[in-house]
């Protein structure tokens, strides 16, 4: 249980900072670990990679404020996106592998 509330409280710092660069390092402080467990915490309690969540969590709230504002604008958004491109790829990308791992096509 103690492990769920540390998690808990360095996830509401990444929820918090989406919008800004986030320090693996202080996540892992707020949940009283090293930054290697915590790692290594984190991918085995929610099944993906820290880094890899940050960049889901992002894309999603990109979508969000794509469906909001029906247009992308890279100064409001909360993704840091250097590229269009780069980012309707990685939209697709996730996209299409929610699409896998719940079966409906492949």
């Amino acid at each position: 249980m103690e492990r769920l509330q540390s998690l808990s409280k360095a996830i509401d710092y990444i929820e918090e900072n989406l919008d800004k660069e986030i320090s693996v390092d202080e996540a892992a402080l707020i949940a009283c670990y090293s930054t290697f467990y915590f790692k290594r915490m984190f991918a085995c309690i929610t099944g993906i990679s820290l880094s890899e969540y940050i960049r889901l969590r992002r894309m999603t709230q990109a979508a969000f404020e794509r469906l909001r504002t029906d247009q992308l604008d890279k100064g409001d958004m909360a993704v840091d996106f250097e590229d269009e491109k780069i980012l309707h790829t990685e939209f697709s990308f996730i996209t299409w592998y929610t699409y896998c791992a719940e079966g409906e096509f492949k």
